[in-house]
């Protein structure tokens, strides 16, 4: 077993009841620290859903392609994300 911290020391049971307490807070947050939750409902959802309706309205627009316009498009896609 490693110690990581002191909470304090108590000298009766009202003392030990807030050390306890205060102990409990702690681990909570250093569970929180080393294991984030992933926010699956909130905002980075909502940034995810955002984007994905404007790619499919961009998509949208497109009314016909040919070949060398997917050449074209996925050229530029493949250099923009290489850089």
């Amino acid at each position: 077993m490693k110690k990581l911290v002191t909470i304090g020391v108590a000298q009766n049971q009202d003392e030990l009841d807030v050390l306890l307490s205060k102990g409990h807070e702690w681990i909570d947050k250093e569970r929180a620290r080393c294991h984030p939750r992933l926010d699956l409902f909130g905002e980075e959802r909502n940034r995810c859903e955002a984007e994905l309706m404007n790619a499919e309205r961009m998509l949208s627009c497109i009314t016909s392609i040919s070949i060398n316009d997917a050449d074209l498009i996925l050229d530029h896609v493949f250099d923009v994300s290489i850089r």
